[in-house]
């Protein structure tokens, strides 16, 4: 996961993730000596901390060795603020993703929600299988409150009323 020259710079920055643009400042921060090994040192060890991965060190890759990062570079303050930064910029795309993935499957469980309580209503009535009554009963009243079930005025469930009425009685009454 090494940075080609410390940063992509030939794909147009609509091509990369949005955290590396936000962390390319901080990166081009450092500056000295070993400028492009300890800016891509400094991005390998931010995503195996993120990730919780095991970094590989050494020859044949793009940053240094072990024992340099650690009596070495790592205590550099060019580097220490240049990693914080990345951190926290992989840590908010990782929170924000996660939340973006909550909120489509929300979406996705609201859309089926119709669906699953027409299947659960079709169960109720169409089986004498005690044990499937029982769950199916407990599945809707679960979600059948007014008080925690999100209600659309849209929403037709044919049979939704009556089973209702017949599981709570009379609303009226």
């Amino acid at each position: 996961m090494a940075i080609p020259t410390a940063v992509p710079t030939s794909n147009p920055p609509a091509a990369r993730p949005t955290w590396v643009e936000a962390a390319r400042p901080h990166l081009m921060a450092i500056t000295g000596a070993s400028k492009i090994k300890k800016r891509n040192t400094v991005f390998d060890v931010a995503i195996s901390q993120v990730l919780n991965t095991p970094m590989t060190w050494g020859r044949g890759t793009d940053h240094c060795a072990r024992s340099i990062w650690l009596d070495s570079w790592q205590h550099e303050p060019q580097v220490q603020l240049a990693l914080t930064a990345v951190l926290d910029t992989l840590q908010t795309e990782r929170t924000n993703a996660a939340a973006t993935a909550v909120d489509q499957a929300m979406v996705m469980l609201q859309e089926a929600a119709p669906q699953a309580a027409e299947v659960l209503i079709s169960l109720l009535t169409a089986t004498s299988n005690a044990k499937v009554l029982r769950l199916v009963a407990n599945s809707i009243l679960d979600r059948a409150s007014k008080k925690t079930a999100v209600k659309q005025d849209d929403v037709e469930i044919p049979g939704l009323e009556a089973a209702l009425s017949t599981i709570f009685g009379d609303e009226e009454a």
